[in-house]
C-alpha cells in the first residue's frame, strides 16, 4: 500500500497517476491536508518516503517572478512537482516511463503547440526542437518524442486544408456510455439505466442539429466529430 498526502487537491491527479505508473500493482491512498508543510508527502513499499516543501519545487522551477498570473505561476509549481516526483520514483524503481510526466494528456497536442511556437524554422528544425522539448520537459523518450511529433506533423497538414473563413466542423455529443469507467472526467452516463432518457436526448439532438443546419447553411461542413461518451451504446 502507498500513501499519498497533498496540500492542494490540484496535486492529487498527476501524482496519483504519476505513482500509478510505476507501481501499477500497488493501492494507493490518497488524502488532502490543507494543515500540512509539504505540497506531497508519499510513503512506499519498503519504507522509503518522499516530502517536498514548497521553496524547494520554487527553487527548482527557477524564477518564477515574470510570471503574468498566479494561475501560470501554480500551474508552473505543479509542473515542477511532477517532474521532481518523477526523478525521485524513477530512482527508487530504477526504471523510466516511455511518456515521461505525460499523464492524462493527449502528447500531440502539446506537440502541435511546440511545433506552432517554431513555424518560422523549417519543419525538420521544428521537429528537433520539438523532441528535444519533450525529452527535457517531461522526460519522454526519444522514440515516443519522435511519434508524437510526426502525428502532430500530419495534422497539422491536414488542419491547413480546412476551410476556416467559409467552412465549420461540428461535434455531436452523445453522453453516454455501456458503464461508467472510474478514471473518466466526461459528463457521461451508463447506458443501463438512463436507455430512456437516451432516446428524448436523440429526438432533441435531432432538433438541435437541424437548427443548425439552418443556421449555418451558408458555410461548408467540412468535418464531423461524433463522441463524448460511446456513440455505439445508443441503439436509437
Amino acid at each position: 500500500m502507498i500513501k499519498v498526502s497533498s496540500k492542494k487537491n490540484k496535486y492529487t491527479y498527476n501524482v496519483y497517476h504519476l505513482v500509478k505508473a510505476f507501481f501499477p500493482n500497488e493501492e494507493i491512498i490518497q488524502n488532502v491536508d490543507e494543515k500540512q508543510e509539504s505540497l506531497v508527502a508519499l510513503n512506499l513499499p519498503g519504507g522509503s518516503c518522499f516530502s517536498i516543501a514548497l521553496e524547494e519545487v520554487e527553487a527548482a522551477a527557477g524564477d518564477l517572478s515574470e510570471m503574468e498570473t498566479e494561475e501560470a505561476k501554480e500551474q508552473a509549481i505543479k509542473k515542477e512537482l511532477t517532474r521532481l516526483l518523477y526523478r525521485y520514483l524513477e530512482q527508487q524503481t530504477r526504471t523510466t516511463l516511455a511518456w515521461g510526466t505525460l499523464t492524462g494528456v493527449r502528447p500531440t497536442k502539446l506537440a502541435m503547440t511546440k511545433l506552432e511556437q517554431y513555424e518560422s524554422m523549417t519543419e525538420a528544425e521544428a521537429v528537433r526542437r520539438t523532441v528535444g522539448a519533450f525529452r527535457d520537459e517531461f522526460f519522454v523518450s526519444e522514440e515516443k518524442a519522435q511519434l508524437a511529433c510526426e502525428i502532430a506533423v500530419r495534422e497539422k497538414k491536414l488542419l491547413s486544408k480546412l476551410d476556416y473563413k467559409d467552412g465549420f466542423s461540428l461535434y455531436v455529443g452523445i453522453p453516454f456510455c455501456p458503464s461508467r469507467c472510474l478514471y473518466c472526467s466526461f459528463t457521461s452516463y451508463p447506458i443501463g439505466i438512463y436507455a430512456e432518457k437516451a432516446k428524448t436526448y436523440i429526438d432533441t439532438l435531432c432538433k438541435e442539429l437541424a437548427y443548425v443546419a439552418e443556421q449555418y447553411k451558408h458555410k461548408r461542413l467540412v468535418a464531423i466529430y461524433i463522441g463524448g461518451g460511446t456513440p455505439t451504446s445508443i441503439s436509437h
